[in-house]
């Protein structure tokens, strides 16, 4: 595995998991004091915690299947073009704690209104160098100012040229960088 493999969605997983199993944990408890029917109703309609981003529908899928095994009690769904947009809008329209995609069918669920990032606490940027080096620069300025201020954020990037370290100065908050290659931590292939 390369050096963005496993390592690296272990760790855009771990703080979103941790979060949003201790808050699905709450809904639970509540729906069972409730009865089935409430848990039912707290669930259903809810807005995403959580959102990656990535560059290729590839990566978006590869993504979404660590986070299923990783956390299998999560609603996550994978948004990107090439497939029937209908079944994405039923995904959200039911409510997911994950929201894993390419950035151009995000913007595109923005625009109708399917997707609402109100309440996303967690964002992470993949492979953000590929992302941004095909031009989905102005997409992801659009999907980060759609995020509440307040949130952890994420940004995994094989380099780092100047247009990344300026979206880093932009939207992240005392950012850290770690050097995986300077650190000599490689995965195998």
């Amino acid at each position: 595995m390369r050096n963005t493999g496993l390592f690296i969605y272990c760790v855009n997983l771990l703080p979103q998991v941790d979060f949003i199993l201790i808050e699905f944990d709450f809904l639970f408890f509540l729906g069972f004091l409730l009865g089935w029917f409430a848990l039912g109703l707290f669930r259903r309609g809810r807005y995403p915690l959580g959102i990656v981003m990535a560059p290729t529908r590839e990566l978006a899928r590869q993504v979404e299947k660590e986070f299923r095994e990783a956390a299998p009690s999560l609603d996550i769904t994978c948004l990107y073009g090439g497939t029937p947009i209908s079944q994405q809008m039923r995904d959200l329209e039911y409510g997911v704690d994950v929201v894993v995609g390419t950035p151009g069918r995000i913007i595109d669920l923005m625009k109708r209104g399917s997707l609402v990032l109100s309440e996303v606490q967690h964002v992470v940027l993949d492979e953000a160098d590929q992302m941004l080096g095909v031009g989905f620069v102005d997409d992801i300025e659009t999907i980060l100012s759609s995020v509440p201020q307040k949130r952890h954020s994420m940004c995994f990037s094989a380099t780092m040229p100047s247009w990344i370290r300026e979206l880093v100065r932009k939207y992240l908050k005392d950012p850290l960088t770690i050097d995986l290659v300077s650190m000599g931590i490689c995965m195998e292939s």
